[in-house]
């Protein structure tokens, strides 16, 4: 009998807090916590959050809300599925693949929103304009994001 082995999964604050800030930007802990003053990224991808109480207990808030997991498995259903445009056309139902193209087009919105943020906010904060990460990196590292957030 084999023992499974967990696959560790590996990924930085910054990109935490990128995705909970794209999917949830209007939410009471970003309008209290300051990227500046309570989130400190290094270039060594060792990023330390602040240590006051009140926002490790807002933002473990946040991680656990249940419309945020809902949502970001919505989001993730163009991934989850194989084949999933094949299957809305071969559905001869016009109202699926409608919805289907909806949904594709709600998570290139999420990716080019994502990389914005991150463009923004967070390369800018570290200063570590010599290593950017490319397109398909921060793409990889938002939808890994989404997985970690739907619990997928």
């Amino acid at each position: 009998m084999e023992i499974s082995k967990k696959t560790k999964f590996k990924f930085n604050l910054s990109s935490l807090l990128c995705g909970l800030y794209t999917l949830s930007e209007n939410d009471k802990f970003f309008k209290k916590v300051s990227l500046k003053n309570d989130i400190f990224l290094n270039i060594n991808s060792n990023d330390y959050f602040s240590p006051k109480l009140v926002n490790c207990h807002n933002f473990t808030k946040l991680l656990n809300k249940l419309s945020l997991r809902r949502f970001s498995y919505n989001l993730l259903k163009p991934v989850l599925t194989a084949n999933y445009i094949d299957l809305a056309l071969n559905n001869n139902n016009g109202g699926r693949t409608k919805e289907c193209y909806e949904e594709i087009i709600l998570l290139r919105k999420y990716l080019r929103k994502f990389k914005y943020n991150y463009r923004s906010y967070f390369i800018e904060q570290s200063r570590n304009f010599n290593n950017l990460p490319s397109d398909k990196e921060l793409n990889t590292s938002a939808i890994d994001i989404l997985f970690l957030f739907s619990g997928v």
